[in-house]
Order: C-alpha cells, then sequence, then structure tokens
C-alpha cells in the first residue's frame, strides 16, 4: 500500500502517500474525481521518493484510495518498479514509530524523547506543540554522545525509557 490512512474529522480525512517529484497522483485524483488539500511534502532521504500529507473530504475517500492504486499503476508503469517495496518498507516502519509498545509493562502510553527541538517543515510546528502539551513527545537536553546510549521513547505508565 502506498498511502496510510491518518484520522480524520467529521469533513475530511488525513492521508499521507509516497510519490515521486513529477507529483504522478495529481492526474491520478483527476481521474477519480478527487480535489485534496496538500498540507506539505517532505523529501524522503536516500530516496528518490517524497511524501505527502493532504486532507479530502471523507465522501471522497473511497475514491482517494482508488486514485492511490491507481498511482501505484502508473508508478509501475513509469519504470518505478521498486515502489511497492519502498512504500510497505517505509510505512511498516512509520507503524512501528507512530505505535511502540513498552518493553516492561506492555503501555502503548508512550512519549517519544527528543534532545532538541526539531526543526520541522511550518506544517508540523503546531503538531510537534500539541504532541508536548499532551505528553506524546518530551524535550531532554542530557543528550549522551553515542546514539546507541539514547533512548527513544518513554513510558508514561511505568516511567520506562527504551
Amino acid at each position: 500500500m502506498n498511502y496510510n490512512k491518518r484520522k480524520a474529522d467529521k469533513k475530511r480525512q488525513e492521508y499521507d502517500f509516497i510519490d515521486f517529484p513529477n507529483a504522478y497522483f495529481k492526474s491520478c485524483l483527476k481521474q477519480n474525481g478527487v480535489e485534496a488539500k496538500l498540507e506539505g511534502t517532505l523529501k524522503l532521504d536516500d530516496s528518490p521518493y517524497i511524501l505527502i500529507v493532504c486532507t479530502v473530504p471523507v465522501e471522497k475517500s473511497d475514491a482517494f484510495e482508488k486514485a492511490m492504486r491507481d498511482l501505484e499503476r502508473k508508478m509501475l508503469i513509469c519504470g518505478h518498479n521498486d515502489y511497492p517495496e519502498f512504500c510497505a518498507s517505509f510505512f511498516k516502519e512509520m507503524e512501528y514509530l507512530n505505535n511502540p509498545k513498552c518493553p516492561d509493562c506492555g503501555s502503548d502510553n508512550i512519549a517519544e524523547i527528543y534532545y532538541e527541538y526539531p526543526k520541522l517543515p511550518f506544517f508540523l510546528k503546531k503538531r510537534f506543540k500539541k504532541e508536548l502539551e499532551n505528553k506524546k513527545v518530551i524535550l531532554r537536553e542530557n543528550k549522551n554522545t553515542s546514539d546507541d546510549e539514547n533512548d527513544m521513547w518513554h513510558c508514561n505508565e511505568c516511567g520506562c525509557e527504551f
């Protein structure tokens, strides 16, 4: 799958999906009668692909998902043979990063640890501040010199860091 269905409100559904910088997705959305509001793009390191965050009207979710299947076919036709495997690997890693579990107590009430305020695109800054307030992320100043010694997660239930 080349997209990730995220949160929704009563009117709009949020998605992340992977495309090529040529923006193949635009013609796929148009063919399926979907108008998406782009929230932002992010170049993926060591990859020719970009991550796009958008919202669509809730009633157009099925048409959007069909457009994403069309996008995958278009990528293969255009010679991006690694696209399906890249997307599967990327979103599998994102699932773990978005839903870690505590190794001690099994809780999913987890905060991500940051050792400095991250440089974020404008469309993610507000979300990051809200996650700080909701204890989904915490900031620390005492970063160890070796990346192996730095914990990535903090359990809000038992205090375990892993």
